[in-house]
């Protein structure tokens, strides 16, 4: 019998050894599939957003040129026409609605000369308001929370008019301190419009009735240096999905907690301007409270 005991020993090694490796391949093929299907569910995903966005360029382009005509009445019937044909979604009824008020048709003035698009960056500071100037990097990541009334108070920089153009010192660069900080703001979004800079215009109401602007820029018009494309594309598509913004303002009571870069803004009678200018410019994530 003693002869057997070493051969047992070896099978019984051996089938611990087969099983463990079986045991461990079932594990891994398990993990593999799961990898599998995560990744797939990942591309997806970033498929929709992609798909989305584009969707959302292809109609903002379209509202940009049906109201290039300098006269409302045609603005309006254009607009209109683009709902009735499918090209345009209107799904709270807000471009039909302009037929009962005509006058808050937006227009641009119709173009001369060659056609060239309505749709355009602005000129001022737009590499700042994109996180794609050189000073982002200078921009502390972790949040400060705060309150709109708090940012309305800030103290605007001495040397920064609140008229200033592109040749202002600070067209590429940071201001220290308000500018180089991420804020988390609890407001409420009272107003939104898609801009014609493609961006989603919000004005957030605080407690006392302050106001400030805050900016979700167009993806399609973020440099690939930005620091934060990835979030200014996922904020958008969220302000998208809740509020839809159009040509024309739409009002409400939507509570968010938006966090954003500060932001002075040249003052030129913008809707729900902060008396300093001071905006959240990009928003770089919002959640909904209701």
């Amino acid at each position: 019998m003693a002869i057997w005991v070493p051969i047992l020993v070896a099978i019984v090694t051996g089938l611990v050894t087969v099983i463990t490796v079986y045991l461990t391949g079932r594990a891994n093929l398990a993990l593999e599939r799961e990898k599998f299907h995560s990744n797939s569910k990942l591309e997806q995903q970033k498929l929709e957003i992609t798909s989305k966005l584009e969707r959302q360029k292809f109609e903002s382009s379209l509202i940009l040129q049906a109201i290039a005509t300098g006269k409302r009445d045609v603005a309006q019937k254009n607009l209109e026409f683009l709902v009735n044909s499918g090209f345009l979604r209107d799904p709270e009824g807000k471009i039909k609605a302009l037929a009962q008020t005509p006058s808050d048709t937006p227009v641009l003035p119709a173009p001369s000369g060659p056609r060239r698009a309505t749709s355009r960056e602005p000129s001022f500071r737009w590499s700042v308001r994109t996180g794609s100037d050189p000073d982002a990097a200078l921009v502390t990541p972790k949040p400060v929370r705060i309150t709109v009334e708090a940012l309305a108070a800030k103290s605007r920089p001495a040397d920064m008019s609140t008229s200033g153009g592109a040749d202002s010192i600070y067209q590429d660069r940071r201001a220290e301190g308000v500018e180089r900080t991420i804020f988390e703001v609890e407001a409420t979004v009272v107003a939104c419009k898609l801009q014609m800079s493609g961006s989603y215009h919000l004005n957030l109401e605080g407690k006392t009735g302050q106001t400030m602007i805050a900016n979700s820029v167009d993806p399609h018009r973020v440099g690939p240096r930005s620091r934060w494309a990835e979030q200014i594309s996922t904020a958008r598509l969220k302000v998208w999905e809740k509020l839809k913004p159009g040509p024309a303002y739409s009002r409400g009571k939507w509570p968010a907690r938006i966090r954003g870069v500060g932001f002075f803004n040249q003052i030129h009678g913008q809707s729900g301007v902060a008396p300093n200018g001071l905006e959240l410019t990009p928003i770089l994530d919002i959640e909904w409270l209701t």
